[in-house]
């Protein structure tokens, strides 16, 4: 699990043709303030792992985010903020701001009352 409270974080792979950084040419993913990541979420950077060459790019994850366990969030993508990305989804394509993200690959529905507002992480 990681939590991000203050400032920004840009996560990193550190092993496999995964790894790198933004000094090596590749985009990290990128986490905003206040975002919940639960236990085995994913961020993958490669759509396609060693078949097909192509640049490899991170997620973009905007403030008060929340991602379930278990989740996989693929390259290029944008959690908007506010969003739930629900536990084992498999989000292929951009999450608007307070849009709930759920099933494989991930349908948007609007956000339930009961998840609605900032994340509170203390």
């Amino acid at each position: 699990m990681a939590t991000v409270n203050c400032g920004r974080l840009d996560v990193r792979t550190v092993t496999g043709r995964s790894s790198g950084s933004a000094e090596d040419g590749i985009d990290p993913t990128t986490l905003g303030d206040d975002v919940f990541v639960g236990p085995n979420a994913v961020f993958t950077n490669d759509p396609y792992p060693i078949r097909v060459d192509v640049e490899l790019t991170g997620a973009t994850v905007e403030d008060h985010v929340s991602v379930g366990a278990n989740a996989t969030i693929m390259p290029g993508v944008t959690l908007g903020e506010g969003c739930f990305v629900a536990g084992g989804a498999v989000v292929t394509r951009d999450v608007p701001p307070r849009t709930l993200a759920l099933g494989a690959p991930a349908e948007h529905r609007p956000l339930p009352e009961p998840l609605r507002g900032d994340n509170v992480i203390a």
